[in-house]
């Protein structure tokens, strides 16, 4: 099942974020939903080497009907400027995600 999770985030977040990633060099390297953990790792546009991302702790809150949110709660990176523009736009915010990606994570 790893296998099948892993593979929709990654394709989730190569759509949402595809002009930020170089080459589509993206790869989800842990995803835990038990915990609610994930680190991701991508090479994005500007970089010489890979970026990584470690979400670890999220939240999947269910909307009205099929609508569903995500919300990372805390997040770190191996690039300063990485963690501190994710704490800024990223944490605490409620973005919109298909039911279906809402079910698996």
């Amino acid at each position: 099942m790893f296998g099948f999770k892993k593979t929709l985030l990654e394709n989730f977040l190569k759509s949402h974020f595809d002009k930020y990633i170089r080459d589509g060099r993206l790869e989800v390297e842990e995803f835990d939903t038990d915990s609610r953990k994930c680190s991701v790792s991508a090479l994005l546009v500007g970089e010489d080497s890979p970026i990584r991302i470690e979400v670890s702790r999220y939240e999947v809150i269910q909307g009205d009907g099929d609508s569903a949110h995500l919300r990372v709660k805390e997040v770190k990176s191996n690039r300063e400027w990485v963690e501190i523009a994710l704490n800024e736009y990223v944490v605490d915010v409620d973005f919109p995600i298909p039911p279906m990606v809402a079910a698996m994570i």
